[in-house]
């Protein structure tokens, strides 16, 4: 290999590591963002936590020692830990792969959590374009049905596509870029941990 080859293949490499590093960041504040954004919207959104237990509190009131606060706080305990959980995925790939830019240090990790997200994302904008399913009762009432179609939360779900797709992409260019920098570095005879 002349000169020439190695220094555009050392300057690609770098441009890799730097993908990583950029990405790696980027996942972990979508991560932090995402958790915060739903939190947020169980708490003070239109469809609030609340509401939705005071609208069911009927069929979830069985023995009558349950309040509906006690109900709340159990639900947004769940959700918090779901969101937490969803977020220490972020950070894993995303930490994963900014050090893995910024020291060279392979991690086998946070590659498979990147996978992970990456066919998790992919599901999720599939499901996003299938058709919903009505539920039973409105099946038989079709001012329900119609009443149903015209609450949708179009912005919304626009909004949740696009982080979606976001997420989605960090996760294909980190994939890239890992594997890019690997073989790069292989060829150039570079040693890493």
């Amino acid at each position: 290999m002349n000169d020439s080859e190695a220094a555009a293949k050392q300057q690609e490499l770098r441009k890799s590591y730097k993908s990583l590093m950029i990405c790696g960041k980027a996942l972990i504040a979508f991560g932090a963002w995402t958790a915060l954004r739903v939190i947020l919207s169980m708490l003070l959104g239109d469809h609030s936590l609340r509401s939705f237990v005071e609208e069911n509190a009927q069929s979830l009131e069985a023995g009558g020692e349950v309040t509906i606060d006690m109900i709340v706080v159990i639900l947004f305990v769940i959700v918090v830990i779901v969101c937490l959980i969803a977020f220490l995925f972020n950070y894993i790939a995303g930490h994963g792969a900014y050090v893995e830019g910024k020291t060279r240090k392979k991690g086998v990790v946070y590659i498979i959590v990147t996978v992970f997200l990456l066919l998790l994302t992919g599901f999720g904008i599939v499901s996003t374009f299938l058709p919903e399913e009505a539920p039973p009762a409105a099946q038989e009432n079709q001012e329900t049905l119609i009443d149903a179609g015209e609450n949708t939360d179009e912005l919304g779900d626009s909004g949740s596509l696009l982080m979606d797709l976001t997420q989605l992409f960090l996760c294909a260019d980190i994939l890239y870029s890992v594997f890019k920098a690997r073989k790069l570095s292989s060829e150039l005879g570079e040693e890493t941990v």
